[in-house]
């Protein structure tokens, strides 16, 4: 069974308030969901909430290390005011959505590099 925000807020909660971890603070056995041989997977906030009016869906081994970073800080310090897991679901996916070098690559490898900026927006807004 898929485990969301709703099973990982405690351990969300136990990371101190700030704006970047190191992987040290984030790749531990607290967020490790899978793990075979040299291959590991670990939970980030970012793929909870889905837009049901995407028109456009890219597909990728993603998040990487960044995503996860910015999506887990975002669901920490929303989770200082806020238990409304579903808001907060929401936020971490306009934050974490294709930032870093990720973005930047999907643009420059496109075919349609007119559009993509608006399609990436679009898929939360």
């Amino acid at each position: 069974m898929k485990k969301t925000l709703y099973d990982y807020k405690d351990k969300i909660k136990r990371l101190p308030l700030k704006d970047k971890y190191t992987k040290e603070e984030l790749l531990t056995e607290d967020f490790l969901i899978e793990k075979q041989g040299n291959i590991e997977i670990y939970y980030a906030t970012h793929n909870e909430y889905i837009n049901p009016k995407a028109k456009v869906l890219i597909v990728g081994i993603t998040p990487g290390f960044i995503q996860m970073n910015i999506a887990i800080s975002t669901a920490r310090k929303e989770l200082e005011s806020s238990d409304n897991i579903e808001d907060i679901q929401y936020k971490c996916k306009v934050a974490g959505r294709f930032s870093g070098p990720l973005r930047k690559n999907i643009i420059s490898d496109s075919d349609f590099k007119d559009n993509i900026v608006d399609i990436i927006d679009f898929f939360v807004d």
